[in-house]
């Protein structure tokens, strides 16, 4: 059986029997798994949805049950089933399916749906059947709150609710394929490219916040014991890649590879900011040069005796560098609407 583990929970599909079961003989099921289960997750809503997912799987290929039936939610310690999870399908065309969720109101507002739905999204993201996942008709304040924590993106809203979605990361090297899943998002004062300081060191006043994905939290032990760290990040709303650019700081064009410009083969930025407190899975930064819910790949702590080489030529930025206090960004390399 698949199974994803998190740091406080186990979520796992279950069997087209083990859903039947946990609508109508939820004491079967709670032997059969060793652990209690919540009765409070069931509503009129849910069941009808159970019962469309029972209908629906008696025609779905076995291999994509997963895609079409609930997971459990299980707090691990002590042992509790406390919510589901599903999509509504197979990936359509588009490589895209949708998600939904539900949890005993008891546990709500415990950070436990987040590390779920979170965990559950970069696993489908990981299928290379799947590049997107979707949340619609989302009515609930706090369930908006959820999808933008872990790093959903705002679509629209219609009277039926919200609709956000996620997608995977990929990149490309002509033979091979690099899937990247985000592990956190960068809250900015900088909404958008254009007035946007070009450099960290030209950002000594400006303050944000990372959010780390549940899931991650603990790889944060110990980094608060550093003062800078180097943050790496999808440039997501860069223009498409161009090899020959003209920087910011000069009036000439040079291939981009001897730039720091965003419009990159592969959009990822490198930023070294200063990490002023952390609280819990949020990290508290100044220096920051990014954009406002820009997505987080990687985070390593900066050292000085491994990341301060001595340097004897600087290239077409020797005449220029003193202009980074003073540039910002004017929009050049930003995604046309």
């Amino acid at each position: 059986m698949k199974r994803i583990i998190t740091q406080h929970l186990e979520i796992f599909p279950l069997s087209i029997q083990q859903l039947g079961d946990f609508l109508k003989d939820p004491d079967k099921l709670e032997q059969e798994l060793g652990f209690p289960i919540s009765r409070l997750i069931i509503d009129e809503n849910v069941e009808r949805a159970i019962n469309a997912k029972l209908a629906h799987l008696d025609n779905t290929p076995e291999m994509h049950h997963i895609w079409r039936t609930y997971w459990l939610i299980q707090i691990r310690e002590p042992a509790f089933g406390a919510g589901l999870a599903g999509f509504k399908g197979y990936p359509d065309k588009n490589n895209s399916t949708e998600i939904g969720y539900g949890i005993d109101p008891k546990f709500r507002n415990q950070g436990i749906m987040s590390e779920a739905i979170s965990a559950l999204t970069e696993w489908a993201l990981s299928q290379p059947e799947c590049r997107r996942v979707t949340a619609t008709h989302v009515i609930h304040p706090a369930s908006n709150r959820l999808l933008e924590k872990i790093g959903y993106s705002f679509i629209e809203e219609t009277p039926q609710g919200s609709t956000w979605y996620r997608e995977r990361l990929q990149m490309s090297d002509q033979t091979n394929v690099y899937t990247f899943s985000p592990i956190g998002i960068i809250h900015s004062p900088h909404k958008e490219p254009s007035g946007t300081p070009i450099q960290p060191k030209a950002a000594a006043n400006s303050t944000g916040f990372i959010d780390i994905f549940p899931q991650y939290q603990a790889g944060l032990q110990d980094l608060d014991g550093f003062s800078h760290i180097i943050l790496l990040y999808a440039f997501h709303l860069a223009a498409p890649s161009q090899l020959i650019v003209q920087p910011f700081l000069d009036q000439n064009q040079h291939g981009i590879f001897a730039t720091r410009a965003p419009a990159r083969p592969n959009p990822i930025g490198l930023s070294v900011v200063r990490l002023n407190s952390v609280e819990g899975s949020r990290l508290h930064i100044s220096g920051v040069d990014m954009l406002d819910q820009t997505p987080l790949l990687d985070i390593k702590p900066f050292v000085p005796q491994f990341d301060s080489p001595m340097v004897d030529r600087l290239g077409w930025l020797e005449q220029n560098i003193n202009g980074i206090q003073i540039t910002r960004d004017d929009g050049r390399f930003a995604q046309k609407p």
